[in-house]
This record gives C-alpha cells, sequence and structure tokens, in this order.
C-alpha cells in the first residue's frame, strides 16, 4: 500500500508541476487535472477496501493516462475537460469491473459468450461501421463515434486464455481476424496474433504451433497486401516517407523531427512543438513525448510498459486461478501495442494504426484498456514469474532496448 501511495503522490506533484508550466493554463483546466488526480485518490481508496489487488496496476495505468492527458491540453486545450471526463469514466469501468469480478470470479469463465459478443460487435462494425483514416472500423450513434475494436480484443484476449487447452475453439479467433480485416484494422489483426501467439505459449504449447501460426500470418499479410489498399500504402511509407504523397510523408517525417528536436532531456511541455505532427495525439503519441521528454523520456515510457507487462504476468489469479491465462493475454495486449505505436513512430515497423495504451486520444479504446486493467485488479494480486513468462518477458525487454536504440538512432539521423 505504501508503494501505491508513493507512485500516486509522486504522480500529484509531477503532473501538478507539469501543467502549471503550460501557458495556456487556465481555471477550468486546472479544475479538470485536480479532478483527475482525486479521482485516482479514491480509485485507490476503493481498491483498497475491497481487500487484495496488485498496487502496481492503477498508479502505472494513472501515469501513462496523465500523460496522455498533458498531451491532449498541449494539442487541444479546448477539449481537455472532455478527455478528463473520458478518463475519469474509465476509472469507473475500471472499478466497476474489479468489484464485480472480485464477487463473482467465474463470471470470466463465460468465455464463449464473450467470444460471440466480439464477434457480434466486429461483425456490427464490418456491416455499418465508416471508414476513418483507412480504417471501416468506426461508429457513428448520433453525436458520439466509437470505435469497438479494443473492447473486441480485450473479450477475445479473455476467451483465448480460457479456451487455450480447447484448441478448436479457437476458430473464433480466424473469424475475428476476419472480422478486423473487414474493417481495415489490420493493426488490431497484428495485436490478437501476438496475443494468441502469447498465450500459446504460456499454456506449454510448444514452438511447432507458434510457427505454424507466424507462417499463416506472413501468408494473411500478404493476401492483406494485395487485397487492402491500405496496407499498401502504409508499406510504401515505411520504405520511403519522403517519396509518399505530402500528407503522409510530411507527418512521418515530422515524426521523425521530434526526435531530433527532443534531445536527450527533451524541450518540456512549454518548449515543445508536438502539434506539428497531425496525429501526434493518436498515431505519433510516443514521438511527440520524444520531443516533449526526450529520449530519456521515451525510455522511461517503455519501461512503464515492461513493468506493467510484468505484474500482469506474474498474475496469480487466486480467485479464480483458471483465468491466470487470461490475465496474462490482457497483459500480452497492452504491452504489444505499446510497441506497435513506438515502432512504428520509430519507423522500425510500418503504421499499425493501434493506439498507444492509455496515452493515444480515443474514448472508446481507453475504456477497453481500463476494462482489461480491472479485469486484472479483480482476479487477484501478482504472484511469481514462472519459466515461461519470464522469457516472455525477457523477449519483450529486447524488444524495448531495440526500440530504445532506434529512438536514439533516428533522432540523431533526422
Amino acid at each position: 500500500m505504501k508503494a501505491e501511495r508513493w507512485a500516486l503522490a509522486g504522480l500529484t506533484v509531477i503532473l501538478s508541476a507539469m501543467m502549471a508550466q503550460e501557458p495556456g493554463l487556465n481555471l477550468p483546466a486546472a479544475l479538470g487535472a485536480a479532478a483527475w488526480l482525486a479521482a485516482l485518490w479514491a480509485a485507490a481508496w476503493g481498491l483498497n477496501r475491497w481487500g487484495e489487488h496488485d498496487r502496481w496496476l492503477l498508479p502505472l495505468a494513472g501515469i501513462l493516462n496523465s500523460l496522455g492527458l498533458l498531451l491532449a491540453f498541449r494539442l487541444e486545450p479546448s477539449a481537455f475537460p472532455r478527455d478528463v471526463g473520458l478518463s475519469v469514466l474509465g476509472l469507473g469501468v475500471l472499478l466497476g469491473a474489479a468489484f464485480l469480478i472480485k464477487r463473482r470470479p467465474r463470471l470470466v469463465g463465460a468465455y464463449r459468450p464473450m467470444a460471440l459478443a466480439a464477434l457480434g460487435i466486429l461483425l456490427f462494425t464490418a456491416v455499418a461501421g465508416r471508414q476513418v483514416h483507412g480504417a471501416r472500423s468506426w461508429l457513428f450513434l448520433g453525436p458520439l463515434s466509437v470505435e469497438p475494436s479494443q473492447l473486441a480484443l480485450v473479450l477475445l484476449t479473455v476467451a483465448a486464455g480460457m479456451a487455450v487447452r480447447r484448441p478448436w475453439e479457437w476458430s473464433a479467433a480466424v473469424v475475428a481476424a476476419a472480422g478486423l480485416a473487414a474493417t481495415h484494422n489490420l493493426g488490431a489483426v497484428l495485436a490478437l496474433a501476438l496475443v494468441l501467439g502469447g498465450v500459446a505459449y504460456l499454456a506449454g504449447w510448444g514452438y511447432r504451433p507458434l510457427v505454424v501460426g507466424a507462417v499463416t500470418f506472413v501468408l494473411l499479410s500478404l493476401i492483406f497486401y494485395l487485397v487492402f489498399p491500405v496496407v499498401h500504402a502504409r508499406l510504401a511509407l515505411w520504405l520511403a516517407p519522403t517519396r509518399e504523397p505530402r500528407t503522409e510523408g510530411y507527418q512521418m517525417m515530422q515524426a521523425f523531427h521530434s526526435f531530433a528536436r527532443g534531445g536527450w532531456w527533451g524541450r518540456g511541455l512549454a518548449g515543445a512543438t508536438p502539434g506539428r505532427i497531425p496525429a501526434a495525439g493518436t498515431d505519433f503519441v510516443y514521438a511527440a513525448w520524444a520531443q516533449i521528454a526526450g529520449t530519456v523520456g521515451v525510455w522511461a515510457i517503455l519501461a512503464g510498459y515492461l513493468v506493467f507487462l510484468a505484474r500482469g504476468l506474474a498474475a496469480s489469479a487466486n480467485r479464480f486461478p483458471q483465468a491466470a491465462l487470461a490475465a496474462r493475454g490482457l497483459a500480452i495486449l497492452i504491452a504489444c501495442q505499446a510497441f506497435l505505436v513506438a515502432g512504428g513512430d520509430t519507423g522500425l515497423l510500418p503504421l499499425t494504426g493501434v493506439a498507444m495504451p492509455f496515452i493515444s486520444r480515443g474514448g472508446s479504446t481507453l475504456l477497453g484498456n481500463y476494462l482489461a486493467v480491472g479485469m486484472l485488479l479483480g482476479l487477484g494480486p501478482a504472484g511469481a514469474l514462472g519459466g515461461r513468462e519470464r522469457r516472455v518477458l525477457g523477449v519483450a525487454g529486447a524488444v524495448a532496448a531495440v526500440l530504445a536504440l532506434v529512438s536514439v538512432g533516428r533522432g540523431m539521423a533526422a
């Protein structure tokens, strides 16, 4: 409990100090930041009253979400109250999920309804969704716009973790991948593939099924490249950003220059100009923070996701042990999405269109991530890492190290 309080106290001080540096700070923004911090402390108090849980997950999510809020205020101060409201709503989703699963942990065992619900969401989105920025994954309900793919991914991850020892039930994953492909959300297909591979390895499947899965994914990627123009465009942007049309190439080059402008220690919120990157609040949040906090700052962000992954991989799920693999899958989902965004922003990987959890703007994605954390909290505190879990964490650490080195190289070359 002391570690949790110290983490929240440090976050309170740092967030307050950084907001105070903003030249556009006004009373509504200050009240919004205070409301967010109060909601975080209230969530921690509520979780502590409900019993044992992992003390690090809420502070980690709160720190990452606070980075997202700081960047959102820097980019669009007028929308800051809305962003704060969505973040507070996310904490409500977290508390609701944690409380419900703590009282009824066997709800996680209802993985078949979860899988069917996820498939229904994807099917409805494929039929009724609209295309925004290359992906037909948005639903418009009057004045509200929703991208439900993250919710579907969370439900599918839980279902995969529960059904991992029933391989024939994984046919739902093929249908889900087809549904995601139909919405042109191919980044979500990649995230789902990584989660399935990680869960299968943790379940003891060995390497042969993983190799088969990897080959299948490569073949599907080739099909996607031939069928979907958005894949062709993103691959061309990745290979030669300076040769692409002005809009796409410009934002990619601005993202690269952002690493150079930030240097090692960054320019701070007041001195940085992340708004030069057209999608700084969504696809390029990692590059935006490279300018604000520097190379050391984005290293700290990668370290935060690694710690989150380590805590999730150690999930004991003592309230429902059968859900241990599902809990670990949720941690893998959040970490792999973060690394995909970092890889895309540095040019190590093509842009995938997935969001960096808790930092990228987007209400429905944020709520889906908080649902995942709430489920982890409800299942119980972390235990010890097993041998396979340590190897998965080691691979993730190696990926983070490569991303860190590429961030340095991008800053020097831009």
